[in-house]
């Protein structure tokens, strides 16, 4: 029993490290909460704590201001103070673009991606945008987002892409389940990627049911619990059925020509991603 014990400890305290050096590799030293969110191993609060300590006393780990971090990295501190202050500018100019997104009826879904750590977006990055459309209308609410960017010049350039909008990944509602552009079980990079899915605009709880439709991505982190989402980056809904049943009535039997005319148009290197 208790060289169990001592094997459970083992294994709490590798992956805690392992953790730990995934995020260093993007300068993100964390919380302990953040540890336990993340950790591939089913734990406790108090567990982590104990070996937290152990690993501090070992200097396996550093701490300072709450934040862990591998020993020699506490300049990863300034960076992530940094990006938080990057990423509030980011946010806002998210949603300053996808209150205008709202109004193309069939988006039910805008998330801001690529986030690997809560508010951690770099300076001179682009701002990546995860949407969700209505069933059979992908490619329609493509188009017109697409189009709205590329009329507000928000869409990066060429040596320019700072704070400017990528519509990098659109879904479709009944496309929600990601596992098949998963490389693999292990693909640890895409499952750090998709639980740190931040939405700011959420139509009929559909940020709920891409959750529940990923439920085997979201076992790879057995203490996983939703990030807490604050009212200032949230965007109320917009819904109306005359005005969806309007865009409907001019545009929506053109989805399959806006599809032919998108992918005609695409690149190859994009056209690959298409699952």
């Amino acid at each position: 029993m208790q060289e169990d014990k001592v094997t459970e400890n083992l294994e709490l305290r590798r992956a805690i490290v392992e953790t730990i050096a995934f995020f260093d590799l993007f300068e993100y030293p964390l919380t302990q909460n953040e540890i336990l969110k993340y950790l591939q191993l089913k734990t406790t609060y108090l567990a982590i704590f104990k070996e937290l300590e152990l690993l501090v006393n070992e200097k396996t780990i550093n701490r300072e201001g709450g934040l862990y971090f591998l020993e020699g990295r506490i300049a990863n501190i300034s960076e992530r103070k940094k990006k938080y202050n990057y990423s509030a500018r980011k946010f806002k100019i998210a949603m300053k673009i996808s209150r205008i997104f709202r109004f193309i009826p069939w988006i039910q879904l805008i998330c801001v991606a690529n986030l690997i750590g809560r508010d951690n977006l770099r300076e001179e990055g682009d701002i990546d945008l995860f949407i969700v459309s209505d069933k059979n209308r992908l490619w329609l609410t493509r188009f017109f987002t697409v189009l709205v960017a590329k009329l507000l010049n928000v869409r990066p350039q060429i040596n320019n892409t700072k704070d400017k909008i990528c519509l990098s990944f659109f879904i479709s509602e009944e496309q929600m389940n990601l596992e098949n552009i998963r490389d693999n079980k292990m693909d640890m990079y895409f499952n750090y990627w998709f639980i740190n899915l931040a939405p700011i605009y959420s139509r009929d709880n559909s940020f709920s049911e891409l959750m529940k439709a990923n439920e085997k991505i979201l076992e790879s982190f057995p203490n996983y619990f939703p990030q807490k989402i604050s009212d200032k980056r949230k965007i109320k809904s917009f819904h109306n059925d005359f005005y969806k049943k309007n865009w409907e009535l001019f545009f929506g039997g053109l989805e399959k020509n806006i599809k032919k005319f998108q992918l005609k148009i695409m690149p190859e290197n994009l056209k690959k991603l298409i699952p």
